[in-house]
C-alpha cells in the first residue's frame, strides 16, 4: 500500500503541519489562495482533517470577498473586526482589478477603455468613503488602493481632496498619514503646507461650529471646564447675563481678543466683533462657540439671556490658547475611533499600549512625554509629536498632570 505523502502549508513564510498552526500564522491571502489552487483541500485530506475539510467543500460562495468570510469561520479566526474587514476590503479591491484586466485582454487593452475605467475606478474609491464617512475599515482599505494604484492621480487632486474630505470624511486624512507613499506626499507637498497648519496648530473657524456641539457639553474629553484646562493659562470665564433691549452692548474693547465660551440659544441672542457693525460678523450660538473675536458686543431682549466668555490679556495667552485649542479640534475629528488616556503617572513611565502594534499620536499636552514602548533613552515632547503625526510601536506616557489627555489612532 502506498504511502501518503505528507506536505506542509507556507502561511505567512511559516510552515504549518497542523490546525493550530494556520490559526498562529492565518493570512487570508494565503489561505484564499490555496483554497482557490485546490491546495489547501488536499493538504487537510493528507494531515486527516476530515472534518474541516467537509466544512470546506460546502462553501457555496463564488466571491473571493465572500469565500474570504467563510474561510474566517471554518478556522475560528478571532480577528478584530476592523482588521478583518480591512483584509476583506482589499480583497474585494484585488478582485474588481483582476476583473478589469482580464476585460482589457479580451478587447486587446483599448486605450481609452483603460483610461476611462482608470479615473472610474479612483472616483468609486472616494465615492465609497463619502458613503461611509465612519468606516475605518473601508477608509483605510481605500487610501491603500489609492497608495498602490492611483497615486499620481491623487498628488495632482491632493488639496481638492483635503478641502472636500476635511469636512466630509475627516478620518481619510488623519488615515493618510499612516500610509508611507500618501504621508510622504502630505508632508512634503508645498501647497499642503497651509492647509496641514490650519488642521494642527490653529483654530479653524470651518470647524468651529463642529466643535461647539460638544463644548458645552458635561462628558468626556468635551465638557467646558476640560477644555478650560488645556488651555494651559489661569483665566477665569466670564458669565455676563443682561437684557440690552434689542441693542447691542459692548462688553470688551477691540483691543482684546475673546474666546466665546457659551451663549443663549435663541434667535435674537448674538455676540459680534466690537468693530465693524457687519451682519456678516454677527454670530448666533451655533456659529459663536468655539470663535475667537476682536473685542466683544452682546445682543439680547431677555433678562436670563447671558454670553460666556474668556478675554485674553495678552498676545502670549492668545497664542497658547490656540495652540492648545487644536488638541480638541483633531480629537473631534476622529472622536469616533480616538483612543485615549488621561492621568498623572507620577514622573513614571506607564505603558498605555502594548509593543506589537502601531499608533499614530494626534495630540498632547505640553510638559508630558511619550516614546516607543520600551525603548529606554527616548523621549518625546509634545513639541516632538503634535502635528508630526508621529507613529509609535506601542506607547509609554509620562505625565504631571491628571487633566492632561494623550489621543492617538490604531494603524
Amino acid at each position: 500500500m502506498a504511502k501518503t505523502i505528507k506536505f506542509s502549508l507556507i502561511l505567512d513564510n511559516t510552515p504549518v503541519i497542523d490546525l493550530d498552526g494556520v490559526r498562529e500564522n492565518f493570512n487570508i491571502d494565503d489561505i484564499l489562495r490555496y483554497y482557490k489552487s485546490g491546495l489547501l483541500q488536499k493538504w487537510l485530506a493528507v494531515r486527516g482533517f476530515t472534518d474541516t475539510l467537509s466544512r470546506l467543500e460546502d462553501i457555496s460562495a463564488e466571491s473571493d470577498l465572500e469565500i474570504s468570510k467563510e474561510l474566517v469561520k471554518i478556522f475560528e479566526m478571532e480577528i478584530e473586526a476592523t482588521k478583518l474587514e480591512e483584509s476583506l476590503y482589499s480583497i474585494q479591491f484585488h478582485e474588481e482589478w483582476q476583473n478589469k484586466v482580464n476585460d482589457y485582454a479580451k478587447n486587446n487593452f483599448n486605450r481609452k477603455a483603460i483610461i476611462n475605467d482608470y479615473h472610474q475606478g479612483y472616483d468609486a474609491l472616494l465615492k465609497g468613503m463619502l458613503q461611509a464617512p465612519d468606516d475605518i475599515a473601508l477608509i483605510k482599505s481605500s487610501m491603500a488602493q489609492i497608495a498602490k494604484n492611483y497615486l499620481w492621480i491623487f498628488k495632482y487632486h491632493l488639496p481638492c481632496f483635503y478641502d472636500e474630505f476635511i469636512e466630509k470624511v475627516p478620518l481619510s486624512i488623519f488615515v493618510s498619514f499612516m500610509n508611507p507613499s500618501l504621508r510622504k506626499l502630505l508632508l512634503e507637498s508645498e501647497v499642503m503646507a497651509e492647509r496641514l497648519e490650519n488642521l494642527t496648530s490653529k483654530i479653524n473657524p470651518n470647524t468651529a461650529n463642529k466643535i461647539s456641539d460638544d463644548f458645552t457639553k458635561d462628558h468626556n474629553l468635551f465638557d467646558r471646564q476640560s477644555i478650560l484646562n488645556r488651555l494651559g493659562i489661569n483665566l477665569k470665564p466670564i458669565k455676563h447675563k443682561a437684557d440690552t433691549n434689542h441693542r447691542w452692548q459692548q462688553l470688551v474693547s477691540s483691543d482684546k481678543k475673546c474666546l466665546i465660551i457659551d451663549l443663549t440659544e435663541r434667535d435674537n441672542v448674538m455676540v459680534s466683533h466690537s468693530d465693524p457693525n457687519l451682519k456678516s460678523h454677527q454670530f448666533k450660538k451655533q456659529d459663536a462657540v468655539g470663535k475667537i473675536l476682536n473685542g466683544l458686543r452682546f445682543y439680547s431682549y431677555r433678562s436670563d439671556d447671558y454670553v460666556e466668555y474668556i478675554t485674553f490679556t495678552s498676545e502670549k495667552d492668545l497664542v497658547n490658547s490656540e495652540k492648545q485649542f487644536a488638541i480638541p479640534k483633531m480629537f473631534y475629528l476622529v472622536r469616533n475611533h480616538l483612543k485615549t488616556f488621561k492621568g498623572e503617572t507620577e514622573e513614571f513611565w506607564k505603558d498605555i499600549e502594548p509593543k506589537g502594534k502601531r499608533f499614530m499620536i494626534i495630540g498632547m499636552n505640553d510638559g508630558n512625554y511619550v516614546r516607543n514602548s520600551g525603548k529606554h533613552g527616548e523621549e518625546l515632547s509634545a513639541d516632538d509629536v503634535n502635528g508630526k503625526f508621529v507613529i509609535l510601536d506601542g506607547i509609554d506616557y509620562k505625565s504631571k498632570n491628571p487633566d492632561h489627555v494623550i489621543g492617538y489612532l490604531e494603524v
